[in-house]
């Protein structure tokens, strides 16, 4: 099975972050690990020594690893070196002793046959970890690893991502559409940011969920994805990986409890039903780059606004205001220029979508809203969860 290597999306982590994208299924190789010297080893797999963190908790599929991640622990074999691992639960830690799984006096077929030893034992371990306290705790689970490797070693992270205690915990509403920089920067003044400098850092299994965890839509996934590179790169890691190898599988049952991440509604404003006095979108209906008027993705904010233009075409008599609302950051008129403007985004969108523009009146108001909520902590660091909360656009329907 051939794999491609390819960028993410520019912009995400120009020269740092790049996906590897598989057809294959976790853990579904007719032949087990793949032969040495196959053309599926991923250019992250140097063969250095690695901390493989494995989310073996509730809530998501059960543990084991991507043919990416079997190639690279074949490289580490190949390489003489050792694999730690790391299980992640609500209290994380090392594994057993680090596994030295290579041997450097083979020779010829008798190395693919320690490589495949190797991957096997492996494989085995990672199938058989099971979390012991509720709980995901993988930013604390990554520090782990990270104190466990050198630089130039690789950290590999299988899990779902969606942590559920500690200083990064997504079940906050608003921390799935959080601004990673100021994720980063809260995390920072905390320190709770792990130090991954000269670690190449891989994560797979990101956003693969099982019940009771609702399943993640594909813009909150990409969302999370960015998020957790953005804060490895922060973090001092070299390179930034995600391979993006599908999960399946059946999770393990009788696991501690994790607590489940909300999931943002879907809304979709019909405009051939009773128009509500307001809608409020928030950052996981119509998201804008952070300190812009700029749509994070267009196309979804032309489908999330469409039935407004449609609703007001449809009689002369109708009429929308349009509020524009941010965080505490930045000052009083720095939140009430943005908000205004973004206001005027939004109307700029409807009327290029057949709105007539003299039905659109908008207003920006920064903080100063009923909806409002605190998103500073005792010591005045932003908090991004509810920074994330308070960003939105209000839509009123009127008539004339």
């Amino acid at each position: 099975m051939s794999r491609t290597i390819k960028p993410v999306h520019a912009g995400v982590i120009a020269g740092t972050l790049t996906l590897l994208a598989s057809l294959t299924a976790c853990g579904e190789s007719a032949t087990g690990p793949a032969a040495a010297g196959s053309a599926d080893v991923p250019e992250w797999a140097t063969g250095s020594s690695m901390a493989l963190v494995v989310g073996a908790h509730a809530n998501a599929p059960a543990p084991t690893l991507t043919v990416p991640f079997q190639e690279a622990v074949g490289a580490v074999v190949d390489s003489d070196r050792s694999v730690t691992l790391v299980l992640n639960d609500g209290s994380p830690a090392v594994t057993g002793e680090p596994l030295l799984l290579g041997n450097p006096d083979c020779k010829g077929t008798g190395c693919d046959t320690v490589r495949h030893r190797g991957v096997t034992q492996v494989q085995s371990k990672v199938a058989k970890m099971r979390a012991t306290a509720p709980e995901n705790n993988l930013l604390e689970a990554i520090g782990v690893a990270a104190r466990s490797t050198s630089p130039g070693d690789t950290v590999a992270v299988c899990d779902s991502g969606l942590q559920s205690t500690g200083a990064l915990n997504f079940t906050r509403p608003g921390m799935l559409t959080a601004t990673p920089a100021e994720v980063v920067d809260f995390l920072s003044s905390t320190g709770s940011l792990p130090d991954l400098s000269g670690r190449t850092v891989v994560f797979s299994c990101l956003g693969d969920t099982a019940d009771p965890q609702e399943p993640l839509p594909t813009s909150a996934r990409g969302a999370l994805i960015k998020l957790w590179a953005e804060l490895a790169t922060a973090a001092g890691a070299s390179s930034v990986y995600i391979d993006d190898t599908p999960v399946g599988g059946r999770p393990v049952k009788a696991l501690p409890e994790v607590t489940p991440v909300p999931v943002p509604e879907v809304k979709s404003f019909k405009p051939t039903t009773a128009a509500p006095p307001v809608e409020v979108l928030r950052e996981d209906r119509l998201a804008f780059l952070p300190d812009s008027t700029r749509f994070i993705d267009p196309a979804a904010a032309d489908a999330t606004l469409k039935p407004y233009a449609t609703w007001l075409t449809q009689k002369a008599s109708r009429r929308l205001h349009l509020t524009g609302t941010t965080s505490s950051a930045g000052t009083a008129s720095g939140r009430k220029q943005l908000s205004q403007a973004r206001a005027d985004a939004v109307k700029a969108a409807l009327v290029a979508m057949g709105a007539p523009g003299g039905h659109i009146s908008t207003d920006g108001v920064g903080m100063d809203w009923d909806g409002y909520v605190d998103d500073r902590d005792d010591n005045g660091t932003l908090l991004p969860a509810e920074a994330s909360s308070n960003r939105s656009v209000i839509v009123e329907f009127r008539s004339k």
